[in-house]
């Protein structure tokens, strides 16, 4: 242990502030203000709903349009002038999915549940862009521009598609020419 005494700091005093008086009553809850009064404090106050008919043709629309990117290598002569091209490399298209479709248009994939269940036109669209997406997955997936495991795996889980187990089942039977009199 050494001998030196500790320094010891002085702390600053500071003043303090003085807060600042509430009136009472006053501030939203105050006796006698009406503004909010009939959505406050209840639950599923009504929300006006973002719902366009138009979504349908844009989530088609979403679900459709897909390009790959083609990469191409260029030749030029002499001159500087292109002789031609050829696509060295293709990158396959962003597979498109309702969690994109849902933040491009700003609203979660639970509301486009529950517009679903609201509005038949719309969850007609939702069926027709679900069978899309299962196309593009077997098309990619089988062309190899998608790993093939995880074309399986949203297919598995997506849409409804499992792996067939065949087993051959074999029964024998044993046909006896003798008639039991008894159980006439």
């Amino acid at each position: 242990m050494s001998d030196t005494p500790k320094k010891k700091t002085a702390k600053k005093k500071t003043e303090a502030t003085p807060k600042k008086e509430r009136k009472p009553n006053s501030g939203q809850f105050k006796k006698g203000n009406t503004v909010g009064k009939e959505t406050r404090f209840k639950k599923g106050h009504n929300v006006p709903c973002k719902f366009k008919e138009e979504y349908c043709d844009e989530l088609i629309k979403f679900f459709t349009t897909i390009e790959p990117q083609v990469i191409y290598d260029e030749y030029y002569d002499n001159d500087g002038n292109l002789k031609s091209k050829r696509a060295s490399m293709i990158i396959p298209p962003k597979l498109p999915t309702f969690e994109g479709f849902a933040w491009s248009i700003g609203v979660s994939v639970g509301t486009l549940e529950n517009w679903r269940k609201e509005y038949p036109h719309f969850d007609t669209a939702y069926a027709r862009a679900l069978e899309r997406q299962r196309e593009i997955l077997l098309v990619f997936g089988t062309n190899k521009q998608y790993d093939g495991n995880f074309s399986k795996f949203l297919l598995t889980n997506n849409h409804g598609m499992a792996e067939q187990v065949k087993s051959d089942v074999t029964y024998k039977f044993t046909l006896s020419d003798e008639i039991d009199e008894e159980s006439n």
